[in-house]
């Protein structure tokens, strides 16, 4: 799984752990791994408690954000095969 190193960077430089940083921004740990992971981007809503608990303000943390690499595209040779359906034919 792909990190987004700058996110992790700037939680690390707050002196947060995940877990710290999930509790000052009021979600779950595993939405920090998800964040710091490759499956999901936080939403503007949680934006302002993310800039305090990282102790930037929202610009750098649009910033920080803005180089988060996006989610995890199907890779270009993935080939989606369709079945007919039984009595179909």
């Amino acid at each position: 799984m792909a990190t987004r190193p700058a996110l992790v960077e700037a939680r690390e430089t707050a002196g947060h752990t995940q877990d710290s940083f999930a509790r000052a921004v009021g979600v779950d740990r595993s939405t920090v791994q998800r964040w710091e992971g490759s499956s999901a981007k936080p939403g503007p809503r949680l934006r302002p408690s993310i800039a305090k608990a990282l102790r930037v303000s929202l610009r750098d943390l649009n910033a920080i954000l803005a180089v988060m690499p996006e989610l995890a595209a199907p890779a270009p040779d993935t080939v989606v095969v369709r079945l007919p359906q039984p009595g179909s034919l």
